[in-house]
C-alpha cells in the first residue's frame, strides 16, 4: 500500500502555493473539535500567523492531519498539542507537540522502516495501520523538507518537518 501511494504522489505534479502553517492550524483545529473534545486535550496554535511556505496545500494539510490525529491519539485525557513554528536558514521548522505515551529510540527508529509497519495502541485502545508516517516523510520530503522526531516514554514526542520559506516572506 505505501509503494502504491508513494508511486501515486510522485506521478503527480507538486501545485506550491504559499501557505500560511497558522491558518492551516486554525482549520486543523475546527477539523479534529470533537476528538480534541472527547479526551478534554487542549490545542495550541503557536505557528507564527502570516509566516508562509510554499509547499502543496493537499500535501500539507495530509501531513498535519496524520501527525495531529496521531498526537491525539497517543495523548491521555486533558493532555496538551502544540502547532509551532520557526524561520531557520531560509526555512520554516513546523512541529506537532504532545505530552502523551511518548515513545522509546528503538520504537522512534521503526517510524520511517517500510518493513516494520510499527503501530501501538492509542491511550484508549485506539488503532492504525503503521504507515501513515512513512506517507507523511513522502510528502514532505516531495515538498523539499525534511522530517524528524524527539520523544521520550512518558513525556511525549514532537515531530517536526521542514518547508522552504515563501521568498516574499523572508
Amino acid at each position: 500500500l505505501m509503494e502504491w501511494a508513494g508511486s501515486q504522489i510522485k506521478g503527480q505534479s507538486i501545485k506550491s502555493t504559499r501557505l500560511d502553517i497558522f491558518l492551516l492550524g486554525v482549520e486543523m483545529e475546527q477539523t479534529f473539535n470533537h476528538a480534541l473534545h472527547r479526551k478534554n486535550i487542549e490545542f495550541l496554535n503557536h505557528a507564527t500567523a502570516g509566516q508562509s511556505v510554499m509547499a502543496d496545500e493537499n500535501h500539507i494539510k495530509v501531513v498535519l492531519r496524520n501527525l495531529i490525529s496521531n498526537a491525539i491519539k497517543f495523548t491521555d485525557t486533558k493532555g496538551t498539542i502544540k502547532l509551532s513554528s520557526a524561520y531557520k536558514e531560509n526555512r520554516v521548522i513546523i512541529s506537532i507537540q504532545d505530552n502523551g505515551k511518548g515513545m522509546s529510540l528503538e520504537e522512534v527508529s521503526k517510524l520511517f522502516s517500510p518493513q516494520t509497519h510499527f503501530s501501538q495502541p492509542g491511550t484508549l485502545g485506539e488503532n492504525g495501520t503503521g504507515i501513515g508516517l512513512l506517507l507523511c516523510k513522502e510528502l514532505v520530503e516531495l515538498n523539499g523538507g525534511k522530517m524528524w522526531i524527539s520523544s521520550k516514554p512518558g513525556m511525549g514526542s514532537t515531530f517536526y518537518f521542514s518547508l522552504p520559506l515563501d521568498q516574499e516572506y523572508a
